[in-house]
């Protein structure tokens, strides 16, 4: 049997090949994608890690982020803080690039299939959430998954999204130092902070 075709054959079951796959449709736009190869993925590391792993948690980290990335943000009608960079704008330097031009914007009713994309987006996220809670390293992951759940809360229209936004940004302010871009620019109404 020749041995690149058995690679090829079993390259779609490799979490490696996936996440990088996953990654670069992320960094093209196409999101919906980038959550296929990141779901497919997560299977493939629950296989071969197990579910409480923190590659687990990192792929379903990504797979939630770019589900969320398929929802347009709201933008308020009459904003006054509206210039001020969102949650989104905090990913164009990370691993998994999260501009916010590539969103559209939407008045009014959110669509049934974002409102079931935000539902598996949260859950994701709160399962990355639940490994990655009480370890005590990767902060930065800490951080940014709180972030993707405080951003999901707010276009879910939750009564207090802020809770994740003031704990990530107490993580970033411990670990990122308090000067860091990173670190929340206060947003109000329905406020993105970090």
């Amino acid at each position: 049997m020749d041995g690149n075709n058995n690679v090829r054959r079993n390259s779609y079951r490799d979490p490696t090949l996936l996440i990088e796959r996953g990654s670069l449709f992320f960094s093209q736009g196409y999101h919906a994608d980038a959550a296929n190869c990141f779901r497919h993925a997560r299977d493939a590391t629950i296989q071969i890690h197990g579910k409480s792993s923190l590659k687990c948690a990192i792929t379903r980290y990504s797979h939630g982020l770019s589900l969320l990335c398929q929802v347009p943000v709201p933008v308020p009608e009459n904003d006054p803080m509206a210039f001020l960079p969102k949650e989104v704008d905090y990913y164009k330097s990370s691993v998994l690039p999260f501009p916010s031009s590539a969103f559209g914007t939407y008045r009014g009713e959110m669509k049934e299939k974002y409102v079931r994309i935000l539902e598996v987006a949260k859950g994701e996220l709160n399962l990355a959430w639940s490994l990655i809670e009480y370890r005590i390293d990767n902060y930065l992951l800490k951080g940014n998954v709180l972030s993707a759940l405080g951003e999901v809360a707010f276009r879910r229209g939750e009564s207090n999204p802020q809770r994740y936004y003031f704990e990530a940004s107490s993580i970033f302010d411990t670990w990122l130092g308090e000067n860091n871009k990173r670190v929340a620019d206060m947003y109000p109404l329905p406020v993105n902070l970090v």
